[in-house]
């Protein structure tokens, strides 16, 4: 006799993604279950910087009790020694640290009304007619739907994963706890090196009273990663050998057609490579893909169909166009590294637009093809870019 369906949606990871989908369907009156393979707070690399656009997904009480620093400066160094900054009277990013955010992410949903269940990690599923029924480690649930937000890692079975992305970077992250710091680092700055690694960048975050330090490559471009860590540390004063970097990978977006549905199943955030591919932006667009998916399941609910293809529409409407944009950018800044500081330097009102992506202000769409326009002006070389597309959205 078939388990009886206890649940509304089913929700596989309670990171960004799986939080923000129970929070929505939970106070629209939907009975969630959230399975969580990990105990909150848990340890997660990640640097920690997340762009102020989140203020359209999330309160601003919320941010208060997350947010360990405010944004606004930024200090580009192209190795070995070459140093340049840009600064802005807005906020451009918030540094959090992941093990609060994600915690207290969690407890919103908790409030709202959903049923998490921690250290219960989803193993298969099987879906019917009517339903998903979900397997975790001696017991498994049934319910109407079933979104998969479990992160980079998919343990399922092979025939039950998302498509694994060509452009998976390999993040290398470490803290630097303030004692060991050599002076003071200014709270509102953060550091992007490049020229050291191949196809990526290296970085230096504050938060709090310590740092987040490390680099983001993509192994199939970086023969050497280590000759690329050695190179950061030395345009990094103070690193020396220090933190120890831990490493974790960031499925980005590739540019490949896939399936972000398939019948009572959505793929959202990391384990949809729902990842930003220019400089790895995630939770973000997590929190995006969390809700898109949320309100597709939520009306689907209502019209008791089964179909959530409304979702993949939502996605190539939305967040597809933009990763588009940030792809080409992203292949034209890590292969050629030196044109782009050139162009930097040169024309800092370039920076003046990207912050405005980072506020919420500009598209990738509307940034690339100023950028264009200024390639082509004043290098030449606009084959480099491409030619940008028209009628995408702004």
């Amino acid at each position: 006799m078939p388990h009886p369906i206890d649940y509304d949606v089913i929700i596989a990871g309670a990171g960004p993604a799986g939080s923000q989908a129970a929070i929505i369907l939970s106070r629209a009156g939907r009975k969630v279950l959230v399975l969580e393979k990990e105990v909150f707070p848990r340890s997660k690399p990640c640097g920690g910087c997340i762009s102020s656009r989140v203020e359209r997904f999330l309160p601003r009480r919320f941010l208060d009790e997350v947010v360990e620093g405010t944004i606004n400066r930024v200090v580009f160094h192209f190795h070995p020694n070459e140093k340049w900054e840009y600064a802005s009277d807005q906020p451009a990013a918030y540094m959090v640290r992941r093990e609060r955010f994600d915690l207290l992410l969690a407890r919103e949903a908790a409030q709202a009304g959903a049923e998490i269940r921690f250290q219960t990690p989803l193993t298969s599923f099987r879906e019917d007619a009517e339903s998903i029924e979900a397997f975790t480690p001696g017991q498994s649930f049934r319910a109407r739907f079933l979104i998969l937000a479990h992160g980079a890692y998919d343990t399922l079975p092979p025939s039950q994963r998302s498509i694994r992305s060509s452009l998976t970077y390999q993040g290398l992250e470490g803290r630097l706890e303030e004692s060991d710091q050599i002076g003071p680092w200014p709270k509102n700055t953060v550091a992007i090196h490049l020229g050291s690694v191949a196809f990526g960048y290296g970085w230096v975050f504050p938060c709090g009273d310590r740092l987040s330090v490390g680099i983001s490559f993509c192994p199939k471009k970086e023969k050497d990663p280590q000759s690329g860590i050695r190179k950061f540390r030395e345009g990094a004063p103070g690193l020396k050998d220090r933190p120890r970097l831990k490493g974790h990978p960031i499925p980005c977006f590739d540019g490949r057609p896939r399936a972000y549905s398939r019948g009572r199943v959505l793929w959202a955030g990391d384990a949809a490579r729902l990842v930003e591919p220019f400089l790895g932006e995630g939770i973000y667009y997590a929190l995006w893909s969390g809700q898109l998916g949320a309100q597709t399941i939520h009306q689907a609910l209502g019209k008791n169909r089964p179909e959530l293809g409304g979702y993949d529409e939502a996605l190539a409407q939305t967040l597809l166009p933009e990763f588009g944009y940030a792809l080409r950018l992203a292949r034209w800044v890590y292969s050629w590294p030196r044109l782009f500081w050139w162009l930097l330097k040169r024309h800092p009102g370039i920076m003046d637009i990207y912050f405005k992506i980072l506020q919420g202000q500009e598209s990738y769409g509307s940034f690339f093809r100023k950028l264009h326009k200024r390639v082509r002006r004043y290098t030449g070389l606009q084959w480099i870019l491409g030619e940008p597309r028209r009628n995408v959205p702004s």
